[in-house]
């Protein structure tokens, strides 16, 4: 096959750990007569090869692979189709190489070259500089969903210090291989501009879609993305107040059942203190076929401070029918005190404020789902009741009918290592489990610890040196824990089945 030759239109690429890795390349018919190739819509038997400049790592690829990977025995026959090329005549091809691999290509300095075989015969290109950097991320958000199918989007920030400016990312994983992501960069802007980020999923819809949001400079900025494409994004909008903070409610489908894939509007809160320094609790409502946005903002009638907070979408059949904001501050001592708010900001109103009592201390974590449907609301604490990281107690509150009661609570002493150090970065998932589980960093081990009498604790990532941003998810019929790791990249971990519902 001497007479074509293979070669890659870039002199050299450099990316992010994870996320695309674009290459053009082109067969050409360098010979005196006609050449039958694979057509550029076709399958075909390309391998993408990377060596390390090391030469430790070889890493061959290629789409077959993949699909074996993915599907297994279920691949399908890929069907071949071929156009003939002329002397002269040259055929392009397009492929982004990081969707061939099963996981994150390692960070470092690779030769990237493109081989060609066909009829047992075989051409390779020259080939190129690849050099894959390492994240830098700061901020990190999750949005699990089991509809149509187990999978995780997340959005986080990455930050480049020699440039000055940060990216915003989405990843997307599966329950069959987590690892098996691609992060899709959705908006880069100036370092200090960055206030927080967040997104909704739309629940249904095969596509999956993300509308994702952030705040800048107390300006709120919308897009619709999906695969690495931008469908729509909208205008900035001010949310009128100063401290603002930005949290997922959901989007909202246009049926009766509430969930379909025919889209209606996406909601997002913002808190944040109006100009009298009255905390203010603000819903923004996007159409997307409309293509606006408008803030409902209502006073809470409180100027403390939150420390965290937690806001949870109440829908009826045709939209949200009031919403749920914990709100968490501390006293003059540092003990947690909670204020639940059942708030209608359409009306602009704040319906009933509760009292929920609990333990003295300090919240290490709070938990309630961002949606529901006409359901009892259920909110889970784990607190550090004598605020020395010793005595934890966690507790679950069901909320109806606008009142709180606490149904469930389990004491336990905090975990220690062998030098008498207590557990840290405590977090419970998103969403809270029947089945309660807590997670923790000790001694540079990431533990799981069922919240029952006599209950099992789990090792469940063995020494990791800098377990950043824990995340507990249920994905599917799954409970996953998801961290960033600074020196190998995002980690996903299978825990154990999730309870019977």
């Amino acid at each position: 096959m001497s007479s074509l030759t293979l070669t890659i239109s870039a002199p050299k690429l450099t990316v992010l750990e994870g996320s695309p890795i674009p290459i053009i390349f082109t067969l050409k018919n360098t010979g005196s007569r006609d050449i039958s190739v694979h057509s550029p819509d076709s399958p075909s038997t390309f391998e993408y090869i990377l060596k390390s400049d090391d030469g430790k790592t070889i890493i061959v690829l290629s789409a077959e692979s993949a699909l074996l990977g993915r599907l297994g025995d279920r691949i399908p026959p890929l069907p071949s189709k071929y156009v003939v090329l002329a002397p002269g005549q040259y055929a392009q091809y397009e492929e982004d190489v990081m969707t061939l691999s099963l996981k994150a290509i390692p960070r470092g300095k690779y030769r990237l070259s493109v081989a060609y075989e066909e009829n047992e015969k075989r051409v390779e290109s020259p080939a190129i500089s690849l050099n894959i950097q390492s994240l830098n991320v700061n901020l990190l958000e999750n949005y699990a969903n089991s509809t149509p199918a187990p999978n995780l989007s997340s959005i986080f920030t990455h930050i480049d210090k020699a440039n000055n400016d940060t990216s915003v990312f989405l990843r997307g994983s599966k329950t069959d291989n987590p690892e098996d992501g691609v992060n899709y960069l959705v908006h880069r802007f100036p370092t200090e501009t960055l206030d927080s980020l967040s997104m909704a999923i739309e629940i249904g819809n095969e596509h999956d879609f993300q509308w994702v949001a952030w705040l800048s400079n107390e300006v709120l900025f919308q897009q619709i993305n999906g695969r690495g494409k931008t469908y729509l994004s909208l205008d900035g909008i001010s949310t009128q107040l100063s401290g603002s903070v930005l949290f997922p409610l959901g989007w909202q489908m246009n049926v009766s059942d509430g969930w379909s894939t025919a889209v209606s509007d996406v909601y997002f809160a913002v808190l944040g203190f109006d100009s009298h320094r009255n905390l203010t609790f603000s819903v923004l409502k996007s159409d997307p076929d409309k293509g606006d946005a408008h803030f409902y903002p209502v006073s809470l009638n409180t100027s403390v401070q939150p420390k965290q907070w937690k806001v949870q979408a109440v829908f009826g059949e045709t939209g949200p029918i009031e919403f749920h904001v914990v709100i968490e501050s501390l006293d003059n001592k540092g003990q947690s005190k909670l204020d639940y708010f059942i708030v209608d900001p359409f009306k602009k109103v704040v319906k009933k404020r509760l009292n929920l009592k609990f333990n003295a201390g300090k919240i290490k974590a709070l938990s309630m789902s961002p949606v529901i449907k006409n359901d009892v609301s259920i909110l889970d604490l784990l607190i550090d009741v004598a605020q020395k990281d010793s005595e934890m107690m966690f507790m679950r509150f069901s909320v109806k009918d606008e009142e709180a009661d606490p149904i469930y609570s389990h004491h336990f002493t905090n975990l220690r290592d062998e030098k008498g150090n207590t557990a840290k970065q405590w977090t419970l998932p998103s969403i809270p489990l029947p089945h309660p589980i807590a997670l923790s960093s000790l001694d540079n081990n990431i533990v799981a610890v069922e919240l029952a009498e006599n209950a099992k604790k789990t090792i469940v990532s063995e020494n990791q040196s800098s377990p950043d941003l824990l995340n507990i998810e249920r994905l599917g019929d799954q409970i996953w824990v998801i961290w960033f790791e600074k020196n190998v990249g995002f980690r996903y971990e299978k825990l154990l089945p999730s309870p019977p519902k």
